[in-house]
């Protein structure tokens, strides 16, 4: 993150090796600062959209669009399983509001979003009943 942290301009061949040495948790905490935004991440980056595009697809094999989508939803589930209320896990993720973050929850895992919150909560209570 130096480079992009002295606001240097990444475009062009320079950007593809600065952006290469960018590790998964660099681009996290970029995705975390970009709101989940394509836009925003780019423009964190100093790269058009397109550029970053081309980067993603090249070296994660997907649009930068899928990636922040397929983090964010690694994030939420997380959360959840931590102990935050779907309302509290929505707002840490910029969402903004929790019927959205819960239709694209389902959308994306499957599950609504209050089965991971009540997960944590149940094991106690399954364990008990085998005991």
């Amino acid at each position: 993150l130096p480079a992009l942290q002295h606001g240097h301009h990444l475009e062009g061949a320079g950007m593809n090796r600065q952006l290469e040495h960018l590790t998964e948790q660099d681009w996290l905490k970029l995705a975390r600062q970009a709101e989940w935004s394509v836009a925003k991440l780019a423009k964190l980056c100093h790269v058009s959209e397109r550029t970053l595009e081309r980067h993603f697809l090249k070296t994660m094999h997907q649009t930068p669009k899928a990636w922040l989508t397929a983090q964010r939803q690694k994030q939420a589930v997380g959360l959840l399983l931590g102990g935050f209320m779907v309302k509290q896990a929505s707002s840490q993720l910029g969402y903004k509001n929790p019927e959205t973050f819960s239709r694209e929850f389902k959308k994306r895992c499957g599950k609504c979003p209050n089965t991971y919150v009540l997960a944590p909560m149940i094991k106690p209570l399954l364990a008990q009943n085998v005991a």
